[in-house]
């Protein structure tokens, strides 16, 4: 319900997994219940506040308070720690450090597009005389022009005898076109690093069966891996060593998309098989459980045996069992 009292679950789940994809640590520490030792609080750190130190082998988290400036030492077995790659999983590489030339490429081409439409390198239309004039008077009908047009639009135009104006009409100039696909590019770049589906970005095929096909993908290779470590550090850390026979686990089986008549009837094949009670799949799809208990009982066929009875079934027998 919440993660301590200022902070809903997720919130706070939220932060943690943000803070472990741009920075590659997310710490989270627990507060403890000081005369039975349970989990009480979670309290995110800022990642860049926290220092990691081994002693004997034993990795020992010490934060400063961006507010007090304390100095807190956490022992490991306090602080819930999503780590990024290692390739001896005590220095670690954030996704972000790892992509960092998709990142900064990015980078590079907001500037230059920034800097290219400020500074107006585009030609929009052109002053033709119809005699000569000197570069000093070119320059200033020039100036004079855009100082009084290139800011402001909907007034009244006057150009002096002789001169006219001609716009340029034309499609999208080359390099616009080019800034444009490779900026798309980058942002593709960006979620193939973070494993995000193309579809979910808005970019590629749109078809529904290609867009849940991807879905599923990024849900069991991205959502399942993310879920497998946080799943891990909880069971290491707020759970005793005679209760590691408790775990924490993930329910995203309502998240798998496919359209609603294979849900219907995979759903109904679990409960005809006994896989799942009527109350375990209304459960996914959003439903409340039937009165009185009645969807907590599991069935199965009546004309389904055990195998050790199968094997001497005999159909032609009188006596058959």
């Amino acid at each position: 319900v919440e993660a301590n009292s200022y902070t809903t679950a997720i919130e706070w789940e939220a932060a943690w997994i943000t803070n472990y994809y741009i920075y590659g640590k997310g710490y989270a520490r627990i507060v403890r219940n000081g005369r039975t030792g349970r989990p009480k609080e979670y309290i995110n750190l800022e990642p860049w506040q926290v220092e990691e130190v081994w002693n004997d082998g034993e990795r020992v988290y010490k934060y400063t308070d961006p507010d007090t400036q304390e100095l807190a030492v956490i022992k490991s077995r306090d602080m819930l720690h999503l780590s990024g790659f290692s390739h001896n999983n005590k220095k670690v590489y954030s996704r972000a450090t790892m992509n960092k030339t998709v990142l900064q490429d990015y980078l590079n081409m907001q500037t230059y597009g920034t800097e290219m439409y400020t500074n107006g390198t585009q030609m929009t239309g052109l002053l033709i005389s119809e005699g000569a004039m000197d570069i000093q008077a070119l320059e200033l009908l020039r100036a004079s022009m855009e100082r009084k047009y290139s800011q402001k639009s909907g007034q009244l135009g006057a150009l002096p005898r002789g001169v006219k104006y001609q716009e340029l009409r034309h499609m999208m100039p080359m390099a616009d076109a080019n800034l444009i696909e490779a900026k798309k590019l980058s942002i593709e770049d960006i979620a193939r690093a973070y494993g995000v589906p193309l579809t979910l970005i808005q970019r590629g095929e749109s078809a529904d069966n290609k867009g849940d096909n991807e879905f599923n993908m990024f849900l069991s290779t991205t959502i399942a891996a993310l879920c497998l470590k946080i799943e891990n550090e909880f069971k290491r850390k707020i759970f005793r060593s005679s209760e590691r026979d408790y775990y924490v686990k993930y329910d995203y089986t309502g998240l798998i998309r496919t359209d609603y008549k294979t849900k219907m009837e995979g759903l109904g094949k679990a409960i005809e098989n006994g896989i799942l009670n009527r109350d375990e799949a209304r459960s996914v799809l959003g439903l409340s459980p039937i009165p009185n208990g009645l969807g907590k009982v599991f069935s199965a066929p009546m004309n389904f045996m055990p195998l050790d009875q199968f094997i001497n079934y005999n159909p032609t027998s009188n006596n058959n069992g």
